[in-house]
């Protein structure tokens, strides 16, 4: 049986692809949370409470996916 080492190397290449891809999803998500942060803390200083309709185009010009359907972190 022989070792093929460019294997390994393939495989290590595609790790770091990945973790980069999830790090990138990261940041976006935390840029989306910041967002969502500021409207609620101008919505309290302004004293106006959400709607359920301003709360989904927000969401949507934040580019978060709405899914009712949402049952919790694995």
């Amino acid at each position: 049986m022989s070792h093929d080492a460019s294997l390994g190397r393939k495989i290590r290449k595609g790790l770091s692809n990945s973790m980069k891809s999830l790090h990138k999803e990261m940041e976006i998500k935390k840029d989306q949370l910041y967002a969502l942060y500021d409207v609620l803390e101008g919505q309290k200083q302004a004293q106006q409470e959400m709607t359920d309709e301003f709360l989904d185009l927000t969401l949507t010009q934040l580019g978060v996916v709405v899914d009712d359907t949402w049952e919790g972190i694995d």
